[in-house]
């Protein structure tokens, strides 16, 4: 005979067998992250791109698809300042480029895309402002990963830099070094 204990477990338990099962089936969209550029006054364009194996093609079929796109005022994504839906297809690699206006100034914002059952990661923007033109930049270069820990990446993320701008390498045609901190053969690539 079950008990109550055993039964309640099992039907939780069970709960989690189809989430499993898409998780096996259907790979993650949103391999590529999240960007936004082109900063104006009152907006922005939000980038993305649907990409489930980003290294064949994007592993995405040519046809349209609609991605669902959101703009917060916070954080946590519970103030919708601005939505919508953004078709792209096979056409564009899957792209996705949503222009935002009529925004305020100087202001942080929060997106998040969503196509079918994926969540990309959140990602921050901030318009320009009328008043201060300065800029908060970072500038990366030069990343070989056997070379280094990248700490300063870390230590970059607590300055808030209006900008990243990234001149430099990080592959390299000499191969594996002798002189790096990581020994590993990370393929051909």
């Amino acid at each position: 005979m079950f008990s109550r204990r055993l039964f309640l477990a099992g039907s939780a338990a069970s709960l989690w067998i189809p989430a499993m099962a898409r998780a096996a089936t259907a790979a993650y969209h949103f391999t590529l992250g999240v960007a936004s550029g082109s900063p104006r006054d009152d907006g922005m364009i939000l980038w993305t791109r649907l990409a489930p194996d980003p290294l064949k093609g994007g592993g995405m079929t040519p046809e349209p698809v609609d991605v669902r796109w959101r703009l917060s005022g916070d954080e946590q994504m519970k103030t919708t300042v601005r939505e919508g839906v953004f078709t792209t297809s096979g056409r564009n690699g899957h792209s996705v480029h949503v222009r935002v206006d009529g925004l305020a100034p100087g202001r942080e914002y929060w997106y998040q895309f969503y196509y079918g059952q994926d969540e990309s990661p959140v990602g921050r923007t901030r318009t320009s402002s009328r008043t201060d033109p300065s800029a908060k930049l970072a500038l990366a270069s030069c990343q070989s990963y056997e070379s280094g820990y990248f700490t300063a990446y870390g230590d970059m993320a607590k300055w808030l830099p209006d900008c990243v701008i990234h001149v430099g390498d990080y592959i390299y045609e000499g191969g594996i070094g002798t002189l790096g901190v990581r020994m590993r053969d990370l393929g051909n690539g």
